[in-house]
């Protein structure tokens, strides 16, 4: 947990910090930089660059301490703040993950050395898809702020289908100021009770600082891995 390892996170900040000071000097229009670290605070695993496109795009260049790419992926956000369509490509693994928006349907795509799997859903009145989870929030935050969870579906290309999740305030740990915690989970409460949840927080003007949960980038074996992510806004004037 966060506040049980504030000093060892903070040490690695540093190093953290250092690094994509280095690569702002030959990279200036990176927008906001996100920090991966083991979810126990001690290890930082990877940096995510957010660079704004032309045409309302973001792309996210995955990079590891040594600064070699292990991943990018480009959202495309006219097809909906809360519902972009993106293309996120593993290099180390020719992983293609893929959500393409037209009218109301999402196709989502998982391509890897076995083959293609595609699904073809109906988009849901509350669909968020990727990274349109932060904008989500956003658009419903004075509910929120008193007190509403807040029902939606998420489009996970992984396993092919809509997930209904729910999203609420929560107590933040420690002592923290100006910042606003929300929790992730599944909408079923029963289920809920075997998958964990994602827990964010946001400052005073509705930005994403800190992320904590499942990454959507594979470890270096291949697997799942649970991480704390947090966030340096270089453009004050951009959100994630």
């Amino acid at each position: 947990m966060r506040f049980n390892k504030v000093a060892v996170l903070g040490l690695t900040s540093l190093l953290a910090m250092s690094l994509v000071s280095q690569a702002r000097e030959n990279q200036s229009d990176i927008a906001v930089a996100g920090f991966a670290y083991a979810d126990q605070g001690d290890q930082w695993l990877y940096r995510e660059d957010y660079i704004v496109l032309p045409d309302n795009r973001v792309e996210v260049v995955y990079s590891n301490q040594s600064g070699d790419v292990l991943a990018r992926k480009v959202l495309d956000y006219k097809t909906g703040l809360t519902t972009p369509s993106f293309y996120f490509h593993d290099s180390r693994f020719s992983v293609t993950k893929s959500a393409q928006v037209t009218d109301a349907l999402i196709t989502l795509s998982l391509k890897t050395s076995e083959g293609e799997e595609k699904t073809v859903l109906q988009q849901e009145s509350k669909q968020v898809i990727d990274a349109g989870f932060t904008h989500f929030v956003r658009q419903h935050w004075n509910e929120l702020l008193n007190d509403q969870a807040v029902e939606f579906f998420f489009a996970l290309p992984n396993r092919g289908e809509n997930v209904e999740l729910e999203v609420r305030k929560v107590t933040c740990e420690g002592e923290t100021v100006d910042v606003l915690c929300f929790r992730f989970e599944l909408a079923n409460r029963f289920l809920a009770m075997f998958v964990d949840s994602i827990a964010l927080e946001f400052d005073e003007e509705m930005r994403l600082t800190r992320y904590s949960g499942r990454s959507n980038l594979s470890s270096d074996a291949g697997k799942d891995q649970d991480v704390i992510i947090t966030y340096q806004y270089f453009d004050q004037g951009q959100t994630l």
